[in-house]
Order: C-alpha cells, then structure tokens, then sequence
C-alpha cells in the first residue's frame, strides 16, 4: 500500500519566537549595558532557537502497519500501531484546545496548526489522540483504509 504522508508547520510558533528571539537577542547583546552574564545570555538564546527547531511543524506518517507522529527535526516522535486502532473520524478542535502536545479531556492532542483534526479510538487503551493536520478527509481515509 501506498505511504502517506503530509506535513502540517507550526507559523504562530515560528513567526513569533522569530520575533522575540530578534528583540532578545539585541538586548541581551547590547555591548553598552549588558544585562546578563554572557554565558547565561547564550544559554537563552540557544534555547530559544532549539524550541522552534524541535516544534516547527508536524510531520504524519502512515505505512502499512504504523502512524508516525514527528515534531520538527524528529527529537519528539510518537508512533502509534494500526493494529490497535478501533476507529477514526474527523473532528474540529475548540479554540481553546491550542497546539503543540496538548492533554484533552479523555486523551491527547497531537496539533501544529488549526482546529482541524482525526480523532483515534483504541480497542485496548481508555484514552483518545487527536491528530491535527491540514486535510483531515484525507487522513481519516488512509487511516481508515489499512484498518480493513
């Protein structure tokens, strides 16, 4: 069967942290009055590049057998066994759900951007994952077909 794949990015994440790590980044390098020691300085600054890079987007993948969940550059990765799935619809997130790894009530959120989403239900587990993503139609399809 054909792999599935499609890749949902994180903007609000990296428009705004682009933003604040250029405004930091002149303060904290301002060779006047420095207000931070220098090595304290480039820890933040080296944290606030690394989160974008670990968060910058979503990455969904479906081979014959397993859904793989990606964040940015691959450090946080979820894999999840068709196997174990006994349903799949979509679904539209509130507002107030966000992104990134979110808990909700009665599972979890796997999200990057929007509200849209495909909702998945276990046979052996209580809790649900939600899965955001940009064409959710499509996604619940692939899914739905390798569960046949």
């Amino acid at each position: 069967m054909r792999k599935y794949e499609n890749f949902q990015w994180n903007w609000l994440l990296i428009i705004g942290l682009t933003i604040v790590v250029f405004q930091l980044s002149l303060k904290l390098n301002d060779a006047d009055n420095p207000p931070l020691p220098f090595l304290v300085s480039m820890l933040i600054q080296i944290l606030l590049v690394l989160v974008p890079l670990m968060f910058y987007g979503l990455r969904t993948t479906i081979n014959d057998d397993l859904i793989t969940l990606k964040y940015g550059i691959g450090i946080i990765t979820i894999k999840l066994k068709l196997s174990d799935i006994q349903s799949v619809k979509v679904v539209r997130n509130p507002w107030y759900y966000g992104i990134g790894i979110r808990l909700i009530p009665g599972g979890i959120l796997y999200n990057a951007h929007g509200f849209k989403a495909v909702e998945l239900r276990f046979t052996n587990k209580k809790y649900k994952v939600r899965i955001g993503t940009s064409e959710p139609e499509i996604l619940e399809y692939e899914i739905a077909k390798r569960l046949i």
